[in-house]
């Protein structure tokens, strides 16, 4: 983790983000430390919209829904980008170049974007992609 709390930016994938708003997630705890480090060392974060999208689509109630989003919403320190012309043609040269999902090259094209200087996920399918340092979370020791 160290090394990771020593970064100004971090764009970070949808998967954290629901490991930390999932109690029941075995990476919560991974996540939620990361989070926490990330807002003390008042780390710039960023994500795309996409994330909302992937969060907000789960079947839940209304009730549960408002949480989640409102949870989300108040971590510190993010920043949310919207799917710009930039980020959307980086993204389908990502996906031409590397045969990355859809949703995946849109999220590496906001970490550029960004100007983020690693992106984590806990996508093993991303380990090779070379535009934006890539953090595995399982390959972390917390």
């Amino acid at each position: 983790m160290k090394k990771l709390v020593d970064l100004k930016s971090i764009c970070i994938d949808t998967n954290i983000f629901i490991y930390f708003l999932d109690p029941q997630s075995p990476f919560n705890s991974a996540a939620s430390a990361l989070l926490g480090a990330f807002a003390d060392q008042n780390i710039a974060l960023s994500t795309s919209t996409v994330t909302i999208t992937e969060l907000l689509s789960t079947k839940a109630s209304d009730k549960e829904l408002a949480s989640l989003q409102e949870s989300f919403l108040s971590i510190p320190n993010l920043r949310i980008f919207d799917i710009s012309q930039e980020i959307a043609l980086l993204a389908a040269r990502f996906r031409r170049e590397s045969n990355i999902r859809i949703i995946d090259s849109l999220q590496l094209a906001t970490a550029i974007v960004a100007k983020a200087e690693a992106f984590l996920t806990n996508d093993q399918k991303l380990k090779n992609f070379k535009e934006v340092k890539i953090v595995a979370l399982a390959d972390l020791k917390l």
